[in-house]
C-alpha cells in the first residue's frame, strides 16, 4: 500500500494502516502490546475512525487481534502459521508457471532480472524492506505475466500476511543468500522456458523460505527464555 499524506481525506484510512503496519514490523509496537485507539489517533493527527476502521484491516491481514474487552493487540507468527503460510504461497506461486513460460517476453525477462540485481544490492546492503518488497514484486510479476489475476490477487494477499516475518529482521538477512540464488535459477528457467522445472523451483523456493523463517524463530525464542 502507498504512504499518504493524512490531509488527503479519501486516503486517511491507507496513511493510517501504513503508519501502523511500519509501527508494528520495527517493533515500536511489540508483539502482544495493546494499541490505544485515542494515543494513535493522536500521535498521527488524524480522528479516531480511520484508526479504528485501519486497524480492522490490520486485523484482516493478521497483523493484529482483537481481544473482546481488552481492544486490539499486536500479532505475532507462530511456527506453525509460518509454515502454513509459505506452504500455501508454494501451491500458489508454482500455478503461475506453465502460463509464464508460455507468456514470457524480453521486456518482461529484463525487469525480473533487474529485480534479482536490486536483491542482491539490497542484501548487501541489509536493507530488509527493500529486499522483502522486491521479493514479493518479483512474484507478484511472475503471477502477472501467467495472464490469470485471481491467483497474482491471491498471491499478493498472502504476501500481506507474511510480511509479519520482518518482526525478525535477522532471519530475513540469512535468509536473503540463498533466496536470490534460487531466484537466479528461477529466472534461468523462465528464460528457458521449462515449465516443468520452474513450477518445482517456485515451490520449493517458498517451502524453503518458510522453513528457514521457522528454524530461526525457533531459535530466537529459546535465546529470550
Amino acid at each position: 500500500m502507498n504512504r499518504k499524506e493524512p490531509g488527503q481525506n479519501s486516503n486517511k484510512v491507507l496513511y493510517v494502516y501504513d503508519k501502523l503496519q511500519d509501527a508494528i514490523l520495527n517493533h515500536s509496537f511489540r508483539p502482544g502490546e495493546r494499541l490505544n485507539i485515542s494515543k494513535c489517533s493522536k500521535s498521527l493527527n488524524v480522528s479516531v475512525s480511520p484508526v479504528r476502521e485501519s486497524l480492522r484491516l490490520l486485523e484482516a491481514n493478521g497483523f493484529v487481534k482483537y481481544i473482546p474487552h481488552i481492544g486490539y493487540i499486536v500479532s505475532e507468527l507462530t511456527i506453525e502459521e509460518i509454515k502454513s503460510l509459505f506452504m500455501i504461497r508454494g501451491s500458489l506461486t508454482s500455478l503461475a508457471a506453465k502460463p509464464a513460460c508460455k507468456n514470457i517476453t524480453k521486456s518482461n525477462l529484463q525487469n525480473l532480472a533487474a529485480m534479482v540485481s536490486k536483491m542482491k544490492l539490497a542484501i548487501e546492503k541489509g536493507d530488509i524492506n527493500l529486499w522483502a518488497d522486491t521479493n514479493n514484486s518479483f512474484h507478484a510479476l511472475i503471477a502477472e505475466i501467467s495472464g490469470l489475476p485471481l491467483l497474482r490477487s491471491m498471491i499478493i494477499n498472502l504476501q500481506e500476511k507474511s510480511k509479519l516475518i520482518r518482526q525478525y529482521p535477522r532471519a530475513v538477512i540469512m535468509r536473503g543468500p540463498q533466496a536470490n540464488k534460487e531466484h537466479s535459477k528461477i529466472l534461468s528457467a523462465l528464460k528457458a522456458r521449462n515449465a516443468d522445472l520452474l513450477e518445482e523451483l517456485l515451490r520449493n523456493h517458498e517451502l524453503s523460505a518458510g522453513e528457514s523463517y521457522a528454524k530461526y524463530v525457533v531459535k530466537y525464542k529459546k535465546q529470550e527464555i
